[in-house]
């Protein structure tokens, strides 16, 4: 009877301090599994304050993050890995979707919504414009390979964001022309003949008090749609800036000289 109490004592202190280890494990594996999710869920962060986009998150189990370090067996991390030549197709994918909702939202009137739509899609291909040099290139091992219809979608999404953009910076109070003009340019670097571009830019440039080049792209807005109503108000408005502009200096040299 002792013996066996003896041996029920020894097994349940076995039992107390197999539990109390694997209490010590998790406690410092839970910090890195969260981090390692955490990191899945915001591995397309970037500018504008690095917002992540919705949709599924990659889940990862304790087991699948700690796999690698060796710290719990696992599957082989490098059978998750997907190929180059399919991350551009999959990120292209979906930007487009992001870009579809903004859409929707900005149809709806929801401007700062559409706002974060179009910066996910943009997120979505960050790096993959090959004009672009990346700053993580040396940290990675295969830089995905973009084809010519793929980098033709690309820079129509990027364009079609940009303009979009400006379109719903141009509707929140108070306006940021800064901005505007920005998101202009860079649709004009890829479409020149833009109209929406060339008269949102002219647009901004009124605003922030540079008539000339509010001038120069009104002008070729006009040119490429004269009968637009908005351009030709703004495009007014600006000659008559530059007109007062010109007299006050002619005044200014005639009570110089005169």
């Amino acid at each position: 009877m002792r013996a066996g109490a003896s041996r029920e004592r020894e097994r349940e202190r076995g039992a107390r301090g197999r539990a109390q280890a694997l209490r010590r494990q998790v406690t410092w594996q839970r910090p890195l599994a969260i981090l390692v999710v955490f990191w899945a869920g915001h591995s397309t962060s970037g500018p504008e304050g690095g917002v992540a986009g919705p949709g599924k998150q990659q889940q990862l189990s304790l087991h699948g993050c700690l796999a690698g370090a060796g710290a719990l067996p696992g599957p082989r991390m490098a059978s998750a890995k997907v190929s180059s030549k399919a991350i551009p197709e999959q990120r292209l994918q979906q930007a487009s979707i992001f870009k579809e909702e903004g859409n929707r939202c900005y149809k709806g009137g929801r401007f700062r919504d559409a706002v974060s739509r179009y910066h996910w899609a943009l997120l979505q291909i960050k790096g993959l414009d090959p004009s672009m040099p990346s700053p993580l290139q040396k940290f990675v091992a295969e830089k995905p390979t973009v084809t010519p219809e793929q980098e033709k979608q690309l820079y129509s999404i990027q364009c079609d964001c940009y303009n979009n953009l400006a379109a719903c910076l141009l509707q929140m109070q108070p306006v940021n022309y800064e901005r505007v003009k920005e998101y202009s340019l860079k649709v004009l670097e890829r479409q020149a003949d833009n109209v929406k571009a060339l008269y949102r830019a002219g647009v901004a440039f009124y605003h922030l008090g540079d008539y000339d080049k509010a001038q120069h792209y009104l002008l070729l807005a006009t040119s490429r749609q004269p009968k637009d109503a908005n351009v030709k108000r703004y495009l007014q408005l600006t000659e008559s800036q530059l007109s007062s502009y010109l007299q006050k200096e002619k005044q200014l040299y005639m009570g110089m000289f005169g």
